[in-house]
C-alpha cells in the first residue's frame, strides 16, 4: 500500500507543478495514420535526433531492421458507488505495453517489402482488474498483435498475415493529443470493473460490456489491399478470421475510406468503415478529427451502429481538445469528452460517460505523463445501477 500511496503523491505533485500531452500512443489513430504513411513512404522513419533513445536500426535507409516498443504503466482508482479500489501497477488499455520490429527491404521494379512482428504483454490490464480479482496477475497474457508482410508499389499496398483489418481503427481517429488518457473507447479506462446495482450488490455487468466504441473488426489473420493515397484519401478492403487469442473459424470482411491531410491551418484525419463481422451481422463505424494548428483547438467525433441477431447497438462520441507548447520540453494537451450509447449490452439500455484528460509530453525522454478522469452511468429496463467513477494516471514511454 505504501508504494501505491507514493505513486499517487508523485502523480499529484507532477500534475500540480507541470500539468503533464502525448503524441505517440500505439493504439491511437495518429499512430495508425503514421504507420500507414510510413508504408506509403516505403521505409520506417527515424526518430528525431534530439531524443534520449535513438532509432534502434540495423542497416541503411532502404534495407534495414528497426526495433520499437512502449511501456505504459499507471495507477487506476475506481469508486463503484459503494466502495473505492486502487490498482497498481496497471497496464493502460488505451495504449498497452508492447514490442516489435519492422524488417524493410527494396525490390526490383520499385517495390518495398516490409515484415512486422509485434507482441503485447498486459498482465494487469485496465480492462481485466476488478473487484473480485484486484491483484491477479496474468503472466501468460502475451498477445500476438501483428505477424504480417506487406508489399507496396505504385498501385497500392497488399498486406498478408495477422494485423489490422481495413476498419481498424476507424472509430479512433483523434488529433487531440490526449488519446493515451482517453478516447472514444471509453471502456478502456476501467473496463474490468463491475457495475453495482442500486441496492449496493455487484451486478454481473462489467464496464467493458456496457460501453463499446465498435472499432471495426480489429486484428485478424487477413489479406488486405490499400489503394494509393490521392490528396490524403485512400481506400482499403480486407477479409480475415480471428486467430488470437482463440481461433473462431468465422470469416469477416470490411471496407474503409481513410483521410489524412493538412488543409490551410487545419490538420484533418478520419475514417468511415463498413464491416460484416460474421453472417447476420453488420457494422458501420467512423470517426473524424480536426486540429486548428495555430490555436491548438481540436474537435473529434465518433460513432457506430451495429446490427446483430438480438439488438442494434449504437453510440455517439464527441471530444473537445486544446494543446499548447507552454513548456520547452514538450506540448501540453487537455480535453473533455462525452459518450452516449444505447442497446450496447441489452435491448433498451443506456450508457453514458463524460471524461477529462491531461497529458504532458517530455520529448527528449520520449515520455508522456497523463491523468484521465471518467464517470460511468448505466441503466437498463430492469435494473438501476450506481454511477462509477475512475481516475487513471501514469507514464507512457516509447522507443
Amino acid at each position: 500500500m505504501s508504494l501505491r500511496r507514493a505513486w499517487m503523491t508523485l502523480v499529484i505533485a507532477v500534475a500540480c507543478t507541470s500539468l503533464v500531452p502525448p503524441a505517440m500512443a500505439q493504439e491511437s489513430a495518429q499512430q495508425e495514420a503514421a504507420e500507414r504513411a510510413t508504408h506509403e513512404a516505403g521505409a520506417v522513419q527515424p526518430a528525431p535526433s534530439t531524443t534520449l533513445i535513438p532509432t534502434l536500426r540495423l542497416g541503411d535507409a532502404t534495407n534495414h531492421l528497426d526495433f520499437y516498443g512502449q511501456i505504459d504503466k499507471g495507477l487506476l482508482v475506481y469508486d463503484d458507488g459503494y466502495q473505492s479500489y486502487d490498482f497498481f501497477p496497471v497496464d493502460d488499455a488505451n495504449s498497452p505495453t508492447l514490442a516489435g520490429f519492422f524488417l524493410v527491404g527494396t525490390m526490383d521494379g520499385g517495390y518495398t517489402i516490409t515484415g512486422n512482428l509485434e507482441v503485447a504483454w498486459t498482465p494487469l490490464s485496465t480492462t481485466v482488474v476488478n473487484q473480485y480479482f484486484p491483484e491477479t496477475l496474468y503472466p501468460t497474457d502475451v498477445l500476438l498483435r501483428k505477424a504480417e508482410v506487406d508489399v507496396q508499389g505504385d498501385k497500392g499496398t497488399v498486406w498478408i498475415g495477422q494485423g489490422n483489418m481495413a476498419s481498424m481503427p476507424s472509430a479512433q481517429y483523434d488529433l487531440s493529443g490526449t488519446t493515451v488518457a482517453g478516447l472514444s473507447a471509453v471502456q478502456n479506462v476501467a473496463g474490468g470493473l463491475y457495475l453495482r446495482y442500486a441496492d449496493g450488490t455487484l451486478s454481473p455487468v462489467q464496464i467493458i460490456d456496457a460501453f463499446n466504441n465498435y472499432n471495426g473488426l480489429g486484428r485478424r489473420l487477413r489479406i488486405r489491399y490499400d489503394t494509393p493515397a490521392v490528396n490524403g484519401l485512400y481506400f482499403s478492403a480486407s477479409v480475415g478470421t480471428v486467430i488470437v487469442p482463440t481461433a473462431t473459424g468465422v470469416l469477416g470482411y470490411d471496407i474503409a475510406a481513410i483521410y489524412n491531410n493538412t488543409v490551410g491551418d487545419f490538420q484533418l484525419s478520419g475514417s468511415l468503415a463498413a464491416s460484416v463481422p460474421e453472417a447476420g451481422w453488420a457494422l458501420i463505424d467512423g470517426s473524424f478529427s480536426a486540429l486548428h494548428v495555430p490555436t491548438g483547438l481540436s474537435v473529434t467525433v465518433a460513432g457506430a451502429i451495429e446490427h446483430n441477431p438480438t439488438t442494434d447497438p449504437h453510440y455517439g462520441y464527441v471530444k473537445l481538445g486544446y494543446q499548447q507548447s507552454w513548456f520547452d520540453f514538450g506540448k501540453t494537451a487537455l480535453s473533455v469528452d462525452a459518450y452516449l450509447g444505447a442497446d450496447i449490452y441489452t435491448p433498451g439500455d443506456q450508457s453514458r460517460s463524460v471524461g477529462a484528460q491531461l497529458v504532458q509530453n517530455i520529448d527528449y525522454l520520449q515520455t508522456q505523463l497523463y491523468v484521465g478522469a471518467r464517470l460511468y452511468q448505466y441503466d437498463d429496463p430492469t435494473f438501476s445501477y450506481r454511477d462509477g467513477a475512475a481516475i487513471l494516471t501514469g507514464a507512457f514511454v516509447s522507443f
